[in-house]
């Protein structure tokens, strides 16, 4: 699994931040998508889809609530579900491309918002997240 570093993108600058606002594993394959964190530990995971469009999400063997921030294919939040609970189901409202798993609480924590640009890169994968 390959690694980024997720940075929001600010408007009035054309550079990205030197501090990644989250860092995550990609799940850029059918079969990392499917397994997720089912049976796994918290982290932070991208999911890259291949087009943009209204999708389901599960937490079936997932033992802790998260929260996912969906982000269209020109890296822009367009919706947010906060507090997703284990052994529940989400679809979402809007198409999206990318979906960003990231601990409970941190959505509100870092002040993410629909409507905020994001940008990422690639980590060697030895650096731990």
């Amino acid at each position: 699994m390959n690694n980024v570093q997720i940075f929001r993108k600010n408007s009035k600058k054309q550079s990205v931040p030197h501090r990644p606002l989250f860092k995550a594993g990609m799940c850029a394959t059918a079969w990392l998508r499917c397994c997720g964190l089912m049976f796994s530990h918290k982290k932070n995971l991208l999911f890259v889809f291949p087009d943009e469009r209204i999708r389901g999400f599960h937490m079936f063997f997932v033992f802790f609530p998260i929260d996912i921030i969906f982000i269209d294919s020109n890296k822009k939040i367009v919706a947010v579900k906060e507090k997703f609970r284990p052994f529940t189901l989400y679809r979402s409202a809007v198409p999206f491309q990318y979906a960003l798993e990231v601990g409970v609480g941190s959505v509100a924590h870092k002040g993410v918002a629909v409507g905020q640009q994001l940008v990422w890169r690639s980590v060697r994968a030895q650096q731990n997240l």
